[in-house]
């Protein structure tokens, strides 16, 4: 798999996010930047930062010197005589005023506009495939507080580590906004925590199909309570219980009522007393690189079951994705000094 050329992907970025949209957005956010480092331009010299690699400012900036941002570039008047400094410094400035607000509504937009399903694929068009996973950051004191590294009995580690937790759009592979926060430390969070804040940011009525690390009541209930419905597989011993103590040794497709435990009551006091999910449990015997395995799925999704079996299998893509996102955009270590995407002068 390999990017697509520079020029495609500007003119893709430029195609999402108009300049007719960015001016509506500069009003609401009351951000009225004037000069050649407007937020269209910044955004996107970020964003092929980190695409392509070449991280530094004075890369960023000889591309606006060379004019290569193209159509993206405002009509200013160094731009129309060729006379644009090298100097990084407005660039650099222009990025720290950027607004947290305006970032999100841009990659907002992006998700929303990239996710659009064809005619064709009307039933997979509200299906988010939800993983988890860490990211290594740069060590700075900052950083270090609100990331703590990792410790054991040889001591502490050097690399403060965050825990984010990601939906793919199943048809478009467009990730919503992500969820983070510590792996570590007194305020480390669970990937099942996150998950609850990112059903949130996804359209009501979603389809959800997630591993069986979320395969536990409050992150269906959770889910359920957003208008979504789920795909999550489930333990032995959790689908055991959920059926009542026994469990068939053939595929079978059986309505259930999931209660939550004590231990889900204890973990998450929130939950009403009279919490119940109604839903299926689907079983299904596979064979997997020459040996058998059983298939745990709690679904209240109504599809037949040989399609939820397949849905699920599809999760996959999200392990191939995460693993594209860090290798090819280099997102397994974040590049940012400091909590507001400071990412220094170099």
């Amino acid at each position: 798999m390999e990017l697509p050329s520079s020029e495609a992907l500007r003119e893709r970025y430029r195609t999402l996010v108009p300049a007719a949209f960015f001016q509506e957005l500069e009003r609401e956010c009351q951000c009225s930047e004037r000069g050649i480092y407007v937020p269209q331009v910044v955004i996107w010299l970020m964003l092929r930062q980190q695409l392509f690699g070449h991280g530094t400012l004075a890369e960023a900036v000889q591309q606006v010197v060379l004019g290569q941002p193209g159509s993206l570039l405002p009509k200013h008047k160094r731009v129309r005589e060729g006379t644009v400094s090298s100097r990084t410094g407005a660039y650099s400035q222009a990025r720290k005023r950027l607004p947290v607000a305006l970032l999100e509504r841009v990659a907002q937009r992006i998700v929303e506009e990239t996710w659009k399903p064809p005619q064709d694929a009307a039933r997979a068009a509200g299906v988010y495939l939800m993983d988890g996973s860490g990211l290594v950051l740069p060590h700075t004191p900052e950083l270090a507080r609100e990331f703590p590294p990792a410790t054991n009995q040889h001591g502490v580690s050097h690399w403060p580590v965050m825990r984010i937790v990601v939906a793919h759009h199943l048809v478009s592979g467009a990730a919503v906004q992500p969820c983070w926060g510590p792996m570590f430390g007194k305020k480390a969070v669970s990937e099942q925590s996150l998950s609850e804040q990112l059903f949130q940011r996804l359209p009501r009525q979603s389809t959800v199909v997630a591993d069986r690390n979320f395969g536990v009541f409050s992150v269906a209930f959770a889910a359920h309570g957003q208008g979504h419905c789920v795909v999550v597989r489930m333990t032995k011993a959790r689908a055991q219980r959920v059926m009542g103590g026994s469990l068939p040794k053939r595929k079978t497709d059986s309505p259930v009522e999931w209660k939550p435990s004590r231990d889900d009551r204890r973990a998450h006091p929130t939950i009403p007393p009279d919490a119940c999910l109604r839903g299926r449990l689907i079983i299904r015997h596979l064979k997997r690189h020459g040996q058998m395995m059983v298939l745990y799925l709690f679904t209240t999704a109504q599809l037949p079951a040989n399609e939820i079996v397949e849905l699920y299998g599809r999760r996959w893509n999200i392990e191939t994705d995460l693993r594209s996102l860090k290798q090819m955009v280099r997102w397994g270590q974040v590049r940012s000094l400091s909590t507001d995407g400071d990412q220094g002068t170099d």
